[in-house]
């Protein structure tokens, strides 16, 4: 039985946001590689699946405000 890309996306996506939610102490430095791994998936999974969408899954992963939301405060 083939596992359908949707059902491999949510079911990483749902991993995610439970590591999230966990009580680690992360230093500034390692949300950004966490956010940089979750980047990554993302360009691997679009490589797969040109109809990825990239937001959803972020958003899925409990990442309510996007990757990176500091880099916003900068493009104004």
């Amino acid at each position: 039985m083939k596992l359908s890309n949707k059902y491999i996306y949510e079911g990483i996506a749902e991993d995610v946001k439970h590591l999230q939610q966990q009580d680690f102490r992360f230093e500034e430095t390692s949300n950004e590689a966490f956010s940089d791994f979750i980047d990554g998936l993302c360009f691997y999974f679009r490589q797969g699946n040109p109809n990825f969408d990239r937001d959803k899954f972020i958003q899925a992963c409990g990442f309510e405000d996007g990757l990176y939301p500091d880099e916003t405060e900068w493009e104004s």
